[in-house]
């Protein structure tokens, strides 16, 4: 099934997006200087 195997894609991509933005808020978190 064409339209499994493209929602399969779009889940890996989304996947990738949510650790890098993850990777980003973690250095934020350890670059910002304690409140």
């Amino acid at each position: 099934n064409a339209g499994f195997r493209e929602t399969e894609v779009q889940e890996k991509k989304r996947q990738q997006y949510a650790k890098e933005i993850q990777a980003i808020y973690v250095a934020i978190k350890k670059n910002a200087p304690p409140e």
